[in-house]
């Protein structure tokens, strides 16, 4: 339009990739008006970028370390030995997102995002990193906490499938639930008084070389009653967490 105090002026909007923009040009000529919105729009797509939480994280993929891998391990014809990348994917489920969230900032802002998106989200993991693998298997989630809105949940999967060594040795938890298996077994076969005793020396030679083992050596060393057997276990792993 026109008015003696705004001059020439317009009012436009154009979208680009997802970002959409407005212009006000005031004070300019009949034809001017076009050229100054068209020139306002075309820096302002310049200084504004737009990406998602799943593109983020696809720039710079967690790669982890997989135990008991078997010895042939390879990617592309290159040993891998237990090294596997992850993927992102949103979950799936009836309340689960059906698309990704879109991030628009500056273009400043969008590349930090890039450069440090563990300041925006957190990682949790759902399982042991430990051979069978399967591809597609989720392994933990990603949680993107954005600036505006609600924390929005991703799993992280397998890329590819990692085969267990044959000889692998026992993890932990295995050697506890055999530990706990054995005292349980001899509880019931002697009774929990006589059972329970007789368990100490067992249940401290599967704890051998474990951090903390003189503490837990104490512990097995006044095993009474079967629930003890869960207060060692408990303490061995919040000993290996510290770790």
């Amino acid at each position: 339009g026109y008015t003696a105090r705004a001059g020439y002026c317009f009012v436009g909007a154009a979208e680009k990739n997802g970002i959409e923009m407005i212009s006000v040009v005031f004070y300019s000529s009949r034809y001017g008006r076009w050229t100054d919105t068209r020139a306002l729009l075309e820096y302002a797509f310049t200084q504004y970028d737009i990406t998602t939480p799943m593109e983020l994280y696809a720039q710079d993929p967690r790669e982890i370390e997989i135990m008991g891998f078997a010895l042939d391990d390879t990617v592309n014809g290159s040993l891998a030995l237990g090294r596997l990348e992850l993927g992102i994917r949103l979950p799936t489920g009836e309340n689960a997102p059906t698309e990704d969230i879109k991030i628009i900032g500056t273009v400043e802002e969008i590349q930090a995002l890039r450069e440090n998106i563990s300041t925006v989200s957190h990682v949790n993991w759902t399982r042991e990193f430990r051979a069978p693998v399967t591809v597609g298997e989720t392994m933990g989630t990603l949680t993107f906490y954005p600036e505006n809105g609600d924390p929005v949940e991703y799993e992280l999967y397998a890329t590819r499938s990692v085969a267990a060594r044959e000889d692998a040795p026992p993890t932990l938890e295995e050697k506890l639930d055999t530990m706990r298996r054995q005292v349980e077994l001899a509880v019931a076969y002697k009774g929990e008084y006589i059972g329970m005793r007789e368990s100490r020396r067992t249940a401290a030679f599967y704890l051998k070389g474990m951090p903390g083992a003189p503490k837990l050596r104490n512990m097995c060393s006044s095993l009474t009653v079967f629930s003890d057997i869960d207060r060692v276990i408990e303490e061995v792993w919040k000993l290996s967490e510290r770790k």
